[in-house]
C-alpha cells in the first residue's frame, strides 16, 4: 500500500507542476511576453530515475539547482576552503543544497497548522536524500571495481532501489501533511460535479491508510 501511495503522490505532484508550467508558457507566449524557447521542459523523463541522484538531478525540476549549488560552492570552497573536485567538497555541496531545500520546505510545513517549526518532516526527508546518494555512489563505485557494467539488469535493480528508498522515507515528509488536514480541505471537483452534482468533492470519499 505504501508503494502505491508514494507512486500516486509523486506522479500527481509531477504532473501538477507540469500543467501549471505549461499553462503559464502558453499564456505568456500568446501575449508576446516571451518566446517558446524560453520555456524548456520543467521535468525530465521518468526513465532516467534509476538512481536517487538521477531522479533529483534529471527527472525532478531544477528550479532551485543554480542558487542552492552556488550556496554549496560558497560554503565548501570559500568558508571551509575545500579543494574543488574532491569527494569531500562534492558531498559538502550536496548536503548544503539539500539542507537549504529542506529548510525551505520545512517553513512550508510550519505554515500548515503545525505547532512548531520542527513538527514537519521536510528537513529530515531532504537531508536524507544526500545520505542515500552517498550510499548509492559507494555501491556504484564498488560495482564498477568488480566489473559490473551499466546493463539492463543493473538499471532494473536501480529502479527497484529508488522506488523502495522513497517508499521508505516519503511518509516522513508526507504523513504530517495528511494528519494536519491537507487532503480533507474542500476543493473544486469536476468529476464529483458531473458525476454527483457535488462540485466540492465531499461525496467522493477517498480512504487514506495513514496508520501503515
Amino acid at each position: 500500500m505504501r508503494y502505491i501511495n508514494v507512486f500516486l503522490f509523486a506522479v500527481s505532484s509531477y504532473y501538477a507542476l507540469q500543467s501549471q508550467y505549461r499553462l503559464s508558457s502558453i499564456v505568456f507566449t500568446a501575449l508576446g511576453l516571451s518566446r517558446p524557447e524560453s520555456w524548456p521542459d520543467i521535468m525530465g523523463k521518468w526513465s532516467d530515475a534509476y538512481t536517487v541522484r538521477r531522479l533529483w538531478g534529471r527527472t525532478w525540476h531544477q528550479l532551485m539547482r543554480r542558487w542552492v549549488s552556488a550556496a554549496g560552492e560558497f560554503i565548501a570552497q570559500t568558508v571551509l576552503g575545500l579543494t574543488p573536485g574532491t569527494n569531500v567538497s562534492a558531498y559538502t555541496k550536496l548536503f548544503v543544497a539539500f539542507l537549504i531545500s529542506g529548510t525551505i520546505h520545512q517553513l512550508g510545513d510550519f505554515s500548515l497548522k503545525h505547532q512548531n517549526f520542527w513538527a514537519g518532516g521536510s528537513l529530515v526527508f531532504f537531508v536524507s536524500q544526500a545520505v542515500a546518494i552517498m550510499f548509492e555512489d559507494g555501491i556504484i563505485a564498488l560495482g564498477k571495481r568488480m566489473g559490473v557494467g551499466d546493463g539492463r539488469g543493473v538499471r532494473v535493480l536501480g529502479y527497484v532501489w529508488t522506488v523502495s528508498w522513497f517508499a521508505l522515507v516519503f511518509p516522513v515528509w508526507i504523513d504530517p501533511y495528511f494528519h494536519d488536514g491537507m487532503a480533507t480541505s474542500e476543493m473544486f471537483s469536476p468529476v464529483g460535479g458531473v458525476w454527483k452534482g457535488d462540485w466540492t468533492g465531499k461525496s467522493v470519499n477517498i480512504w487514506l491508510p495513514l496508520e501503515y
